[in-house]
């Protein structure tokens, strides 16, 4: 079975679910890359966040994105097209990964940070980071801390930020974010996401990878999250996978405004 390494992974639609498709490959002949891209980040201007200041405002300020890389951003043809992004922009000193973020709140009145990381490019990459997520009086609520975060190619992962009664404001202070060439082995994946209900009448998403070549290895990766949106794109409800591709949500109605869900995650061969 010929190697494929650092592909185009596919979305796709199942039943009542949400569905895209990105696809291609890569031949892992040419290696990879042995600079590491971005590093310690040092913002300009200001960095207090002024309370009642348009969302991510400053952040979004901060690190633009470049012309190319929003050409590529526009051009995508994922599942990061079906939220309603209130902003987007490129931390890192690199051409490849974006940070977008939204905010929701839940069926129990909870505030909720969403942050997403898309790599635009056609190689899978380890993400490591360190930032401080804010509320709209400039508080530090809840931190971004993690190392050696995989992202295969045109894909998008995310992280739910749960900060309960306080209002997030967007504003992230960035310590550091720094992206190297990943060394896992990426293959063509499907994935889908399925609306149900318990039988005691409450909802949960259930989410599906399908691997589309016969593997000699398991695979691995992180075990995602999904989201109810609404027409709009806007997201309702959110939560992060227990087992078994399954996110529950403790809720029997979205009031009628529930039009389509959304499920993220990223998967590779383990070794």
């Amino acid at each position: 079975m010929k190697k494929m390494k650092l592909v185009w992974l596919s979305m796709a639609l199942v039943g009542a679910v949400a569905s895209f498709a990105a696809c291609g490959d890569k031949d892992g002949e040419n290696g990879q890359p042995s600079v590491e891209i971005g590093g310690d980040i040092e913002p300009e201007g200001d960095e207090d966040v002024p309370e009642g200041g348009a969302f991510g405002a400053e952040v979004a300020e901060d690190y633009p994105i470049s012309p190319e890389m929003q050409s590529q951003l526009d051009a995508l043809d994922t599942n990061y097209k079906k939220v309603n992004w209130q902003i987007a922009y490129a931390p890192a000193d690199n051409d490849g990964i974006i940070v977008s973020e939204t905010s929701y709140i839940n069926t129990k009145g909870s505030h909720h940070l969403v942050v997403a990381y898309t790599n635009l490019t056609d190689e899978g990459v380890s993400m490591s980071f360190e930032g401080y997520a804010q509320n709209v009086s400039g508080d530090v609520v809840k931190d971004l801390v993690e190392t050696d975060v995989e992202l295969g190619p045109k894909i998008t992962i995310v992280r739910d930020l749960d900060f309960e009664n306080d209002e997030p404001s967007g504003e992230i202070d960035w310590k550091n974010f720094s992206v190297v060439a990943s060394e896992k082995e990426y293959v063509p994946y499907q994935i889908g996401a399925e609306l149900l209900t318990e039988n005691d009448g409450e909802y949960y998403i259930q989410g599906s990878v399908t691997v589309e070549e016969e593997l000699d290895v398991p695979i691995d990766g992180d075990l995602g999250y999904g989201f109810v949106l609404d027409e709009d794109g806007n997201i309702i409800e959110g939560n992060k996978v227990i087992t078994n591709r399954k996110m529950k949500f403790f809720t029997d109605s979205f009031g009628g405004k529930n039009a389509d869900v959304v499920y993220y995650t990223n998967i590779y061969k383990a070794y």
